[in-house]
């Protein structure tokens, strides 16, 4: 008997390790989305930024589409200046920014790149400062490290000193992650816990 619920409790691990979404490994542990994904439009036009709706602590899943122009005509996405010369990535301003406050001009200490501990377009964890590589698609996905144990409003837009001349807006989408077990131990605690109950009725029997 022993020996069917260990072949069952490997079964159970197979399917429910393909079935779970694929998990990020960051640190050593596995991480995955919980709750809903919120959708925000941080305008170029505004300093303080777009603050979320909902609260969100240690590490989230972001996707940050579409562009704007904080460099005179020049249009830039979320790492990148891209039209009127080279594609190139500016140190300290043109890309997005996030805060736990409003947030206020020529600050760029919490530029994205500070924070971004997974890319997930590359699929692989990664030490901050990290600048992902350029997508012609201006779609960039990533897990970025709040550093906030507790939940808390957030603020994204464009890293920036002047938005009076500003214009566009990025489209940020952000989910809540969470440490989770590997299904497979999950999986082998509850075939190990079964075994002990049959063992247990059989002696009572």
């Amino acid at each position: 008997m022993s020996r069917q619920l260990a072949v069952v409790g490997f079964l159970v691990c197979a399917l429910a390790w393909e079935a779970q979404a694929d998990p990020f490994m960051i640190g050593g542990v596995n991480y995955a989305p919980v709750g809903p994904t919120e959708t925000l439009s941080a305008s170029f036009e505004l300093a303080t930024g777009a603050s979320t709706l909902g609260t969100y602590s240690g590490l989230i899943q972001v996707v940050v589409s579409d562009v704007g122009f904080s460099l005179g005509p020049r249009l830039n996405d979320a790492f990148y200046v891209f039209t009127g010369g080279p594609v190139f990535h500016e140190g300290n301003y043109y890309q997005l920014r996030y805060d736990d406050a409003p947030m206020t001009p020529f600050d760029a200490t919490k530029d994205a790149k500070y924070s971004l501990v997974y890319d997930i377009d590359a699929g692989l964890a990664v030490t901050p400062p990290y600048v992902p590589a350029y997508r012609p698609d201006h779609v960039y996905s990533f897990i970025l490290d709040t550093g906030n144990a507790a939940a808390t409003t957030l603020w994204f837009g464009v890293s920036n000193g002047n938005f009076m001349d500003n214009g566009g807006s990025y489209t940020v989408e952000i989910t809540q992650l969470a440490a989770v077990p590997e299904p497979c131990t999950l999986a082998l605690l509850g075939a190990g816990a079964l075994v002990v109950a049959v063992r247990r009725r059989r002696r009572q029997a």
